[in-house]
């Protein structure tokens, strides 16, 4: 992961076929997922085209990740990248909301490229009857040591029944000295592409697919 995918860590401890601001037909064609992390299974969907490539439970098992991108491409090497986080008991603090969340990653953005970051706020919503705050966090250009590049994140906060989730699906482009314009409906596009976002019971003894999870 570079710098700007590694920023959703720290809150809590192919650009050729898509631009930032266009989803391709490609992209209707999705999966379901469905992971247990920490105390709830997560289910979304994902375009049938991306790979896991990385997985971890770090913050001494504070905090789990998953990354997968397009076939063919890599965790160092990659144009789009969808990201799912957890974060254990986080829910449990009354002092934060996915709108604190989320905002606070994007805060984090900004930091990294000051001059040429943006962002368009998507609003809070419900995922499954649970709270959720979606954002776009965008970087004209950030480096890594394969050079600059501009890069923007859809960024999706849910409040879990004890942990929070987290969803990104982050975009790489051409490196741009100037803040990249960003539209409303093609990020709605790809947020109801991870549709149906759904938060279950483990059940006792279910392993993979997790059929309660599936109606």
């Amino acid at each position: 992961m570079k710098k700007v995918a590694l920023l959703s860590a720290a809150v809590v401890a192919c650009f050729g076929l898509f631009s930032a601001n266009a989803v391709s037909a490609q992209q209707v064609t999705a999966t379901r997922q469905i992971a247990p992390i920490f105390n709830q299974l997560l289910l979304l969907s994902a375009p049938s085209t991306f790979r896991p490539v990385f997985e971890n439970v770090g913050n001494r098992g504070a905090f789990y990740i998953a990354e997968s991108v397009p076939a063919g491409e890599s965790a160092k090497q990659w144009t789009q990248m969808i990201t799912k986080t957890g974060a254990k008991d986080l829910a449990t603090r009354a002092n934060l909301s996915p709108q604190v969340l989320a905002v606070n990653l994007a805060g984090r953005f900004k930091s990294a490229c000051p001059t040429s970051f943006n962002s368009l706020d998507l609003g809070a919503m419900s995922l499954d009857g649970h709270d959720a705050y979606a954002l776009v966090a965008s970087c004209g250009s950030v480096a890594d040591g394969n050079g600059s590049h501009s890069e923007s994140t859809l960024i999706v906060q849910i409040k879990g029944d004890k942990d929070y989730y987290g969803l990104q699906w982050a975009v790489r482009g051409p490196a741009s000295l100037q803040p990249l314009a960003l539209t409303a409906p093609a990020w709605r596009e790809r947020l109801q592409t991870l549709q149906p976002v759904r938060l279950c019971p483990i059940v006792p003894g279910e392993s993979a697919p997790y059929p309660s999870c599936l109606h």
